[in-house]
């Protein structure tokens, strides 16, 4: 009885200790939604002490019973069953999201394998992920994809640390352009703050690289020829 209680204590511990990431979320709620499950696993194990305990604790009422003991194996049996189902059935969603952003990653790679010393992305999309509200169309990823790109890109292209520091690019809705150590590097949805730095920093409009994404019909489409034709009409302006 002694075990029991200790295991339930804990578990009460767990179950709670699962929700501080929410503590340290910041801004709109849809950030909630990014967080990594990782971060709730404490939680998980709260959980999986409880059934134990309940589990065990049946067990020990029917003793002697074993057709209702048999009955309790059974329906645990069938729980894990499904638990390992559910498990299946989230690898399968994460195998599906994956290989869309390696899509988007190979597709521009493929279409611009070097990248200008100042180069600058700009995406548009028709869909909000991730708990976003709906006026915050983003790409279908959890983290920012100018940070993606620089990792991605990393290999060959050698950008400076100074470009990992801190927050950068990091965030989905990050929008900002740095220079460092001779090269730059920029990620940016809206199209008026694009043009604040182009004009800021002195980018060329041959140094914009553009993508456009169609949610329901998963479309990576290079819209490069059309901005760039737009970026350099509206700064001779």
């Amino acid at each position: 009885e002694k075990k029991v209680l200790e295991a339930f204590v804990w578990a009460i511990f767990f179950v709670p200790a699962s929700l501080s990431p929410y503590i340290l979320v910041l801004g709109n709620a849809g950030y909630a939604s990014i967080i990594e499950s990782k971060f709730f696993y404490i939680g998980n194990i709260g959980v999986s002490i409880l059934i134990g305990i309940i589990v065990y604790s049946i067990l020990l009422k029917f003793e002697g019973r074993k057709v209702l003991q048999i009955t309790v194996y059974l329906l645990f049996g069938l729980y894990l069953f499904s638990h390992v189902h559910a498990i299946k059935m989230n690898l399968n969603n994460l195998e599906e999201v994956s290989s869309i952003r390696k899509m988007l990653l190979m597709q521009v790679q493929s279409s611009y394998p070097d990248l200008p010393d100042k180069v600058v992305f700009f995406t548009k999309s028709d869909t909000a992920y991730y708990g976003m509200p709906s006026e915050e169309k983003i790409l279908p990823l959890q983290i920012g994809f100018g940070r993606m790109l620089m990792v991605w890109y990393q290999r060959n292209e050698r950008f400076p640390g100074c470009l990992y520091k801190g927050q950068f690019l990091l965030s989905p809705l990050a929008q900002e352009y740095r220079f460092c150590n001779g090269r730059g590097f920029g990620n940016f949805r809206n199209y008026d703050k694009l043009i604040a730095s182009i004009q800021e920093f002195g980018i060329k409009p041959e140094e914009v690289i553009a993508y456009s994404w169609e949610g329901q019909k998963e479309k990576f489409i290079d819209i490069t020829k059309e901005i760039r034709g737009k970026i350099k009409q509206d700064v001779e302006r």
